[in-house]
């Protein structure tokens, strides 16, 4: 299949909201969720609406406002290359970060993760250079370093100045949040 990503307007395709993924149809598609008309994930399925059943991108989808899923109609022999084109032209946030199926499973280094991924939606929306960890270690006052070793919880104990910093940074009204105890 060959064509230009860039003539692709996701606004122009049909959508429904999140909420109402029940309403895909049973169609062979590339899917695109988005917000405020850029794409933040792109996928393919050869039964859309099977497909969005029990996403394992949904968790990351409900995290945000006002997020739509386009699709257009693809043969399934062309799924895959259409979604490694589409991917590598839009380069939605979340075809680059870690999968989370809920909060509550993560460890410290992906509820990390994930919190950058969704704050980088947020700055690429704002038109804002992306978040780094260097940016969140000199805001909360600790060395990059530091905070990678926090995050892999390499010497098995939690340092509240971090955690702190952390919940400040992100706005976190709760450390679990932040940190699962088992």
């Amino acid at each position: 299949m060959a064509f230009d990503p860039a003539t692709i307007n996701i606004l122009e395709l049909p959508s429904v909201t999140l909420e109402s993924r029940e309403e895909l149809p049973d169609i062979s598609a590339i899917y695109f969720a988005y917000t405020n008309n850029a794409p933040i994930y792109i996928g393919k399925a050869a039964r859309l609406a099977v497909r969005w059943r029990n996403h394992h991108r949904l968790f990351n989808l409900e995290q945000l406002s006002g997020v739509r899923i386009a699709w257009l109609a693809v043969d399934r022999i062309d799924l895959m290359e259409t979604e490694r084109v589409l991917i590598s032209f839009f380069e939605p946030e979340l075809n680059r970060s870690p999968v989370h199926n809920e909060n509550k499973n993560l460890s410290l280094r992906s509820r990390l993760q994930l919190l950058i991924a969704l704050e980088n939606i947020k700055r690429v929306r704002a038109d804002k250079p992306l978040l780094k960890l260097q940016e969140i270690a000199d805001s909360i006052g600790v060395s990059r370093a530091r905070l990678t070793a926090f995050a892999s919880n390499r010497n098995g104990s939690f340092e509240k100045d971090v955690i702190i910093g952390l919940m400040r940074y992100f706005d976190l009204s709760s450390i679990d949040d932040l940190i699962k105890f088992d």
